[in-house]
């Protein structure tokens, strides 16, 4: 049978409709096809959901140079969906995650993508995490921006095309160049691209207000220190 038929039948089989009527094997055989075609639907949909994510990205206020697509941490363990560093000097992971990060039915992340977050911030990251599911809530006006987009040219980056690097040095993915030309074509709706402003400034926003805790303690102990030495 065709995929598309081994889909249906599996969607049937999961409400219990084909029970009785296939063998095991053929069940089997199902939710196998059910599941492959999952993958692919939402692999697709996780490539669609970064390139505009990303044509988001270029348009970002803050920033002291453009953003990059799929850089590697300088332990070559981690792909970051879209760098940026902005002009405090904050380095940025954003993240576009599709429906492969989220448990089912409650939609809370998964595992593997907390550690990844951990993982991450631990890098000296600050993560911004792009849910799919906001993003998309966000989409239904991508058309008009796309007809306002051809009207009213973007204006250029004043950064230029150049990274800033600060701190670790981090390489870049081999196919991301083919990639961030993709998403130079993609349609973002003002709504899409206010919301990832908003993420981007409370990453910021936290990113300062920690730095700031660390230096408030940092001081406390130096006082501390010199107090009890006294």
């Amino acid at each position: 049978p065709s995929t598309t038929s081994s889909s249906a039948a599996a969607a049937a089989a999961a409400a219990g409709g084909l029970s009785g009527c296939l063998s095991k094997q053929q069940l089997q055989a199902c939710q196998q096809a059910w599941l492959q075609q999952l993958a692919a639907n939402r692999a697709a949909a996780s490539s669609q959901l970064q390139q505009s994510v990303f044509a988001a990205a270029q348009q970002l206020q803050g920033l002291n140079a453009a953003p990059v697509m799929e850089r590697l941490t300088e332990d070559g363990l981690f792909s970051i969906d879209c760098y940026v560093t902005t002009a405090a000097g904050v380095k940025l992971a954003i993240e576009a995650d599709g429906p492969s990060h989220f448990r089912l039915p409650d939609q809370k992340p998964t595992g593997t993508t907390l550690y990844r977050n951990t993982a991450l911030a631990a890098r000296g990251l600050a993560l911004v995490s792009v849910p799919y599911m906001e993003w998309q809530q966000r989409a239904h006006n991508a058309a008009a921006a796309a007809v306002d987009e051809e009207a009213v040219p973007a204006a250029a980056n004043p950064a230029g095309a150049v990274l800033l690097l600060k701190g670790k040095k981090m390489r870049r993915g081999t196919a991301a160049s083919g990639r961030q030309a993709a998403a130079a074509a993609v349609a973002v709706s003002p709504h899409q691209q206010q919301y990832l402003q908003r993420l981007v400034d409370a990453a910021v926003a936290a990113a300062a207000s920690s730095a700031a805790a660390a230096v408030a303690a940092d001081s406390s102990a130096a006082d501390a220190t010199g107090a009890a030495a006294a």
